[in-house]
């Protein structure tokens, strides 16, 4: 009996977290029976969740072309076809799935596995909005207004609709509420660490040398609309890093 645990994120509930401590510790998981496997070629871009095949099922080519995603995406399923093991991935990326691409997603790995688990982290709408949105303008230059960019990106933030998609693929579902302060240690980590124990009745323990890290560290509101503004000045190369310190970026 094998089992696939497939984390979707959401968006800025720890996924970063997550992945960073499965790739760290992807060999203690191993003797626990238990695969994170990844592409070399994406921690070298320095990301540690399985992305690619988010957007192999996607067919989004932003980052890499489609013959690399299909060359990773075969690499993949070779791992997990020679392996006796429970497989888990981990991307916020696959929140971009709909209905066809998730039953096609489905469709390859179910003769692999006999239960297909489903974790997604929530937090409420309007904080997701706020924290995406921070990121566009802070790492990715942007200069939309709040407003044109989030009609850009609703679906992002449909967690109902992505958990009934599954669901309808005999998927079970576990929809958890991203609320810090009530996490073991206030760290992600621990919660989905005691959530995998939990589906797959194992014994995992976070390792003592274990430290939480805050990977994505919010900056006032204020700091926000002035790194937008810059992003679409010249002086914004000098700017921003002043804007950023102002912040505690």
């Amino acid at each position: 009996m094998r089992t696939l645990i497939l984390h979707v994120g959401a968006h800025k509930t720890g996924s970063t977290a997550i992945q960073v401590f499965l790739y760290k510790y992807r060999n203690l998981l191993q003797n626990f029976g238990l695969l994170y496997w990844i592409e070399e070629e994406i921690t070298k871009k320095g990301m540690y969740g399985q992305h690619n095949l988010a957007w192999y099922f996607t067919n989004r080519t932003h980052v890499f072309s489609l013959d690399l995603l299909e060359r990773m995406y075969f690499n993949f399923m070779n791992q997990i076809s020679n392996k006796n093991l429970d497989v888990v991935i981990s991307s916020e990326e696959f929140m971009f799935l709909n209905e066809t691409s998730a039953e096609r997603l489905i469709k390859d790995f179910s003769p692999f596995f006999d239960k297909i688990y489903l974790i997604i982290y929530v937090r409420p709408q309007v904080e997701l909005v706020l924290s995406l949105y921070q990121t566009y303008v802070i790492h990715y230059k942007g200069t939309l207004d709040i407003e044109n960019w989030f009609k850009g990106n609703l679906k992002i933030v449909d967690y109902y609709n992505l958990a009934k998609i599954f669901q309808g693929f005999n998927c079970e579902v576990i929809c958890k509420p991203y609320i810090r302060n009530q996490f073991p240690n206030n760290d992600i980590v621990f919660d989905f660490i005691d959530t995998i124990n939990q589906i797959l009745r194992k014994n995992v323990a976070v390792p003592e040398d274990y430290r939480s890290k805050d990977l994505n560290i919010s900056v006032p509101d204020f700091i926000t609309l002035m790194v937008k503004y810059y992003n679409s000045q010249p002086s914004k190369n000098k700017l921003l890093p002043v804007l950023r310190k102002l912040g505690c970026y």
